[in-house]
């Protein structure tokens, strides 16, 4: 007999927590819609997401733990119907034309699942120096101006205005970087530093969620974009031009996609992107492709700097039966500015059809003297140092017997 109760209550008896819930589940069920409190509000897919799914909440008013009173309308709280619903502080929320912050998750102080959120009383916006996106971040900007002191120094006198910022902690807004500016309804702050040593599990050592900025008053400077706040709005210009060396080609064809991305003028080195549409499968980090299109299909093949996927450029391919022998010298990447002290080296390769040749380029150059700069040809390779700045370019034109391309490279100042 006790083996069968031993039975019983291994495999089948509930305990009574999970009875419990088991009957609140069943009770919130039942009366969940029995309310005018339901609404659908967006929830962020997880931290950092630019992702938001529709879910059903109940919108009550926040109440203040210490004193009972009901808090302002920037604050309220969310309750979940599902008891296993989980929620990380700093979750974003879209609900009444604002972002919402998850600040308390309550998980130990009631079984029910509800959270308490704060309204985004603002955005930060700032452009990424090394891809020229312009992040956007909700954020609450905290109600008192602190320290309206004037800041004194030998050369100007400003407001010493000090503000605190909550936002969520993700891996973009924790390596914003030191004295990056911010514009809010065009007032200008410097960022100063961030409280990132609030843990959320000290033994794992994992940061928080929530993110707490510092920002003092800074002056309004001639590339600071008041209408759409964004700071120094024209300080990081970036361009990206995706080419080849073929308009058209027979299916099955492959080749490679090059692109240029220059940064106020200037050629840099970035990650590309490369995508292919349904006519085109392309490795997304080399840019090799292959044709895969019907004839009088286009292939497109669309390039973006890694981590801006707003800046893009694109090359069309037109699919055809057959084609003729057509030749391109490509030269990549494609500089037209390098600076005294520093090397730029590039390759130049003879296209047949889109195929690179093994042909041996040969070149001319004209324009500047031979002292002016070094050059240095390893078969195809080629690395140019100027000794000198000029307003006269160098003139280098790359050859084979079947194609010829001339570029022009100024050699400006280091500084």
């Amino acid at each position: 007999m006790l083996k069968y109760y031993s039975n019983y209550l291994q495999n089948l008896a509930e305990n009574s927590s999970k009875a419990y819930t088991d009957l609140l589940q069943a009770t919130i069920n039942d009366q969940w819609s029995n309310t005018t409190q339901v609404m659908t509000v967006q929830e962020q897919s997880q931290i950092g997401s630019s992702i938001y799914n529709n879910i059903a909440v109940r919108v009550d008013y926040a109440v203040d733990m210490g004193t009972g009173y009901k808090q302002d309308d920037d604050y309220k709280l969310f309750a979940f119907q599902d008891l296993t619903h989980n929620v990380a502080k700093g979750l974003l929320y879209k609900y009444d034309d604002d972002y919402w912050i998850t600040i308390n998750t309550s998980e130990v102080g009631s079984i029910s699942k509800d959270i308490n959120v704060r309204r985004c009383t603002n955005i930060m916006r700032w452009i990424d120096p090394q891809t020229g996106y312009l992040n956007e971040e909700p954020c609450v900007i905290e109600y008192v101006l602190e320290s309206p002191n004037a800041l004194k120094d030998k050369e100007v006198v400003v407001a010493n205005g000090h503000i605190s910022i909550l936002c969520q902690g993700n891996s973009v807004t924790r390596n914003i970087p030191k004295n990056t500016r911010f514009l809010f309804n065009g007032q200008p702050f410097k960022f100063l530093a961030t409280q990132n040593m609030l843990d959320e599990g000290i033994t794992e050592n994992q940061d928080s969620d929530l993110l707490y900025v510092d920002m003092y008053l800074d002056m309004i400077e001639s590339d600071d974009d008041l209408v759409n706040n964004i700071a120094n709005a024209s300080q990081y210009q970036y361009t990206i031009n995706a080419y080849c060396s073929i308009n058209e080609q027979t299916s099955g064809f492959s080749g490679v996609a090059y692109s240029t991305v220059t940064l106020n003028g200037n050629t840099v080195n970035r990650n590309v992107n490369y995508l292919g549409n349904g006519n085109v499968t392309v490795n997304a980090t080399t840019g090799e492709y292959t044709l895969t299109g019907d004839v009088g299909t286009v292939a497109t093949i669309t390039a973006n700097i890694v981590g801006n996927p707003n800046l893009t450029s694109s090359v069309n391919i037109n699919i055809v039966q057959s084609i003729t022998d057509s030749y391109e010298m490509v030269i990549s990447p494609l500089y037209d500015v390098v600076k005294v002290g520093q090397s730029i080296t590039f390759m130049a390769n003879e296209y047949k059809n889109g195929a690179v040749q093994p042909t041996v380029c040969q070149y001319s150059i004209s324009g500047l003297a031979p002292s002016a700069y070094t050059l240095v040809q390893a078969n195809n390779s080629f690395t140019i140092t100027p000794n000198t700045f000029s307003l006269t370019p160098i003139s280098l034109t790359l050859y084979t017997q079947n194609c010829t391309k001339t570029v022009q490279i100024y050699c400006k100042s280091a500084f």
